[in-house]
C-alpha cells in the first residue's frame, strides 16, 4: 500500500518538475522578450504559455489525487480515502 502511494507521489512529482521546467523556460523567454527585445506581443504569448502550463499541471495533480482517493475507497480504506479527498 505504501509502495503504491510512493509511486503515485513520485509520478506526480516527476510530472510537476517537468512542468515547472517548461514554465520556467517560458517565463524566461517572456522576460527576455519584454525587457531585452522590447517585443511585448511575444512576451504576452510567453506569459500566456506559463499560465496554460500551470493550469494543465494543476489538472493533472487534481486528477491523480482524486484517483488515489478512489483507489482507497475501492479498497475499503475509508480513512485514507477521506484524507485524500
Amino acid at each position: 500500500m505504501r509502495t503504491v502511494l510512493a509511486i503515485a507521489l513520485l509520478a506526480t512529482a516527476t510530472g510537476w518538475c517537468a512542468a515547472q521546467d517548461r514554465m520556467a523556460d517560458a517565463l524566461r523567454k517572456g522576460i527576455v522578450e519584454e525587457d531585452t527585445n522590447r517585443n511585448l506581443n511575444a512576451a504576452i504569448q510567453s506569459y500566456q504559455a506559463v499560465l496554460a502550463l500551470y493550469d494543465e499541471d494543476r489538472k493533472s495533480a487534481a486528477t491523480a489525487v482524486f484517483r488515489l482517493a478512489e483507489c482507497y475507497r475501492k479498497l475499503g480504506k475509508s480513512k485514507e480515502a477521506i484524507a485524500a479527498y
